[in-house]
């Protein structure tokens, strides 16, 4: 039902509203972006994950884990707006 509801408010966006993606950010790559841990980013439809990354300043060799709307993605997976994406470092430790 979820995707049924996200189609529908991707077809009712307001024409001069541009589409938009929330972006989780964790663990060093906050740095990239004030240190915020979300965001709401505006995107082209059919940007991918790493043009978005890029325009938000994060360097895309710095991602190590992609997901959109809580399934594994890569940086190549289109955007059209609406979608919740989270990025993480690689994680290390001892």
């Amino acid at each position: 039902m979820m995707d049924v509801d996200r189609q529908i408010a991707r077809q009712t966006l307001p024409m001069n509203e541009s589409p938009s993606v929330r972006v989780n950010v964790y663990a060093t790559l906050r740095q990239y972006v004030g240190g915020r841990a979300t965001l709401e980013a505006p995107i082209a439809p059919g940007m991918d994950v790493a043009a978005l990354l890029a325009s938000l300043g994060v360097p895309a060799e710095k991602v190590h884990i992609v997901f959109v709307d809580r399934r594994a993605a890569d940086l190549r997976r289109q955007l059209h707006g609406g979608e919740v994406v989270g990025v993480f470092p690689a994680v290390g430790g001892g």
